[in-house]
């Protein structure tokens, strides 16, 4: 019997999920299809014994956007977010200067001027710009869809400037002070790309999203993926795990469904594209008739940044680690661009930069002493360019094997050092220990580059040099980081667009109302 869908996603990342769960609510027939054994996508988490490990996500934003969402589709107690410490959700750390961030932009300013009491002009005007990159991303929350992103630049014109200005040449002309400029720009991680390359827009909507503070999910980032999951079938829809779709079939120009490897084939009204942009057009939709030039476009995008990982299993947490629950961003000097270059020339630099996530403290359900559901433990993470992972795809069998393990003991020395800096005395005290790096994630998602964010968000490729693949063909429609803003609340809003472009259902009444 042919199976035959009004949606099949491809991908159960976080925009694949919101996707689904959203069209199925609309009372469409929805399948999903994931190659891992679990969806989820980057916002997973895995058990090792009593440990709790979170693979990529390290904080969220704005907690009444996910309470909006999940009670949108009746799922809201699946979600629980704790606020991260107020007084200093993220941390960053340079050879002369700690500055805890504050959970709202009046508390902000006035910790500024606590530091950099002679640049007041310029700090109050950044702090007013962010006030209305918050009231912004609020009023435009219903308004975004395809269109959207067509006509914002007329609606929005006073904005323009900040699309292809980077957040650099702004900071330049808030201050000549390198201190200041360096704390403001610090967060350039949770984009991947360092303030001279970032756009202003981005960055500011970026930190915008962390107005009210960070917060993390009572019992680790797998319940986001897991409320939309359980939102999909309460609405009918399915998801099929360890499935890869090797194809998107076509007919006279317009998708009819998708192969899977093995040969099954499945009907799709629509498909919609939640996984790597490159590897999708490569493979996936290798021979459509995809609009013309847009696979050329896409071979000279440049993708995001990747990172690699230190996941420490502790025994237990002494009392002279005094840090609270937050984020350590650490950073050998002020010079941004220099720490970039040194990402790009090799995987473990001398003047290494890192960030690390408090997962002890983060998560209500463990316990620093280890009396808890979950023992404590950490994650330290490095920004690196997937080049230098380039290699261990070429190879095979036991030499990839051997070498990609002398790598991996390389990083897990490295940043275990880095984080004995900020914990005296962790390697004693690790009992798990566990390395990730571009190489894992694309093992995991098929992201081709390994990329943490899609697509680069720099002032050469955001908004209006972005190709247009949101919708390359007849039937097809790409969702999550790689079809609008990136992280988290990015993937899921762009998932949530996605479902009201394909089911004719406006953003509003999809979140604003239990039924549609």
């Amino acid at each position: 019997m042919t199976q035959n869908y009004d949606i099949i996603v491809v991908g159960g990342g976080l925009g694949g999920l919101a996707a689904a769960s959203f069209s199925a609510k609309a009372g469409k027939s929805v399948l999903v299809l994931e190659r891992h054994k679990i969806p989820g996508g980057y916002c997973t988490d895995y058990r090792r014994g009593k440990y709790l490990i979170d693979s990529s996500v390290h904080y969220l934003g704005t907690p009444s956007i996910f309470r909006e969402i999940f009670s949108a589709l009746g799922v809201e107690d699946m979600v629980t977010v704790a606020p991260m410490d107020p007084e200093g959700f993220d941390v960053y750390r340079f050879p002369d200067l700690e500055f805890h961030v504050p959970a709202t932009p009046d508390a902000l300013r006035d910790r500024l001027l606590e530091h950099f009491p002679k640049e007041k002009k310029g700090i109050e005007r950044y702090i007013k710009n962010l006030k209305n990159f918050v009231t912004l991303s609020q009023r435009i929350r219903y308004g975004r869809t395809a269109g959207f992103y067509l006509g914002f630049p007329f609606k929005y014109t006073r904005l323009v400037p900040y699309m292809k200005a980077s957040l650099q040449n702004y900071l330049d002309k808030l201050s000549s002070d390198i201190r200041l400029k360096a704390v403001l720009g610090a967060q350039w991680g949770i984009h991947g790309e360092p303030p001279s390359r970032v756009p202003l827009f981005v960055s500011l909507g970026g930190t915008a999203h962390y107005h009210e503070g960070g917060w993390y999910p009572k019992g680790g980032t797998g319940t986001i993926s897991k409320a939309f999951a359980a939102a999909l079938e309460k609405y009918g829809g399915a998801i099929r795990t360890r499935c890869e779709v090797v194809k998107v079939n076509t007919e006279a120009g317009i998708a009819t469904g998708v192969e899977l490897k093995g040969g099954e084939k499945i009907m799709g009204r629509t498909v919609v594209m939640a996984q790597d942009l490159w590897d999708g057009f490569d493979r996936l939709l290798a021979g459509a008739p995809v609009k013309k030039g847009l696979p050329e476009l896409v071979k000279r995008t440049e993708p995001s940044a990747s990172m690699i990982h230190l996941h420490v299993g502790l025994s237990s947490v002494p009392d002279s680690w005094k840090w609270k629950s937050c984020n350590i961003w650490s950073y050998p000097n002020y010079d941004f661009d220099e720490i970039y270059r040194d990402m790009e020339r090799e995987i473990l630099p001398e003047k290494l930069s890192t960030f690390t996530s408090v997962s002890y403290r983060k998560n209500p359900e463990c316990d620093p002493k280890g009396n808890g559901k979950f023992m404590p433990s950490v994650t330290i993470l490095g920004i690196v360019h997937y080049k230098h992972f380039k290699p261990y795809m070429s190879m095979r069998g036991k030499t990839r094997t051997d070498e990609y393990k002398k790598l991996k003991k390389r990083i897990e020395k490295r940043l275990l050092m880095e984080a004995e800096k900020i914990f005296p005395g962790i390697t004693e005290r690790a009992k798990y220990i566990e390395v990730a790096t571009p190489f894992t994630q694309y093992r995991y998602t098929l992201n081709k580059f390994g990329g943490s964010y899609g697509f680069a968000r720099t002032t050469d490729n955001w908004f209006v040099g972005k190709p247009p693949w949101c919708h390359p063909l007849k039937n097809v429609w790409w969702t999550g980081a790689n079809a609008g803003f990136h992280g988290v609340m990015g993937a899921i809003q762009a998932g949530i667009e996605t479902a009201s472009e394909v089911t004719g259902v406006g953003i509003r009444k999809l979140l604003l109302t239990s039924e549609v």
